[in-house]
């Protein structure tokens, strides 16, 4: 009997884990469709999460999580201004790094990004995470 009560604790707590790290997940994917951005996984030459804002008919800001098994190897931050002729005003570099990454983070582009992400009430960490919780499942909750 006490084997039996402590096989469905275990459960419990699994299911208890599994719920809060989909519920984390779904308040992520929620906070970023409000805010209009569009979130896909790809998974053709390398596997991503991606993250767009599109205004005026045109992607204006990006984050791109880079994956390798199950660790984010690295986030890329795009900002494209509204116009062309400012061009000189895009934003573009790695904002997380991973320690086996040769990759290095631009301090200007993660200086921006953070600003965009204080506005969301998320961090660089949240994005990792939710990358990596987008990764397990295959990107299938984003279609639910």
């Amino acid at each position: 009997m006490k084997q039996f009560k402590k096989s469905l604790l275990i459960i419990g707590l699994c299911f208890l884990m599994i719920g809060c790290t989909n519920d984390a997940m779904g308040k992520v994917t929620k906070k970023l469709q409000d805010a209009g951005y569009d979130i896909s996984y790809l998974t053709d030459d390398f596997t991503a999460v991606n993250i767009t804002k599109t205004e005026k008919d045109k992607d204006r800001i990006q984050f791109c999580a880079y994956l390798e098994k199950k660790v984010v190897t690295s986030i890329s931050y795009i900002v494209l201004p509204a116009d062309n002729s400012n061009i000189d005003k895009t934003i573009i570099g790695f904002i997380y790094v991973d320690k086996n990454d040769d990759n290095i983070i631009s301090e200007s582009a993660q200086k921006e990004a953070k600003k965009i992400l204080k506005k969301l009430d998320l961090s660089i960490d949240d994005l990792v995470n939710y990358a990596l919780q987008v990764h397990e499942d295959k990107g299938k909750s984003l279609n639910s």
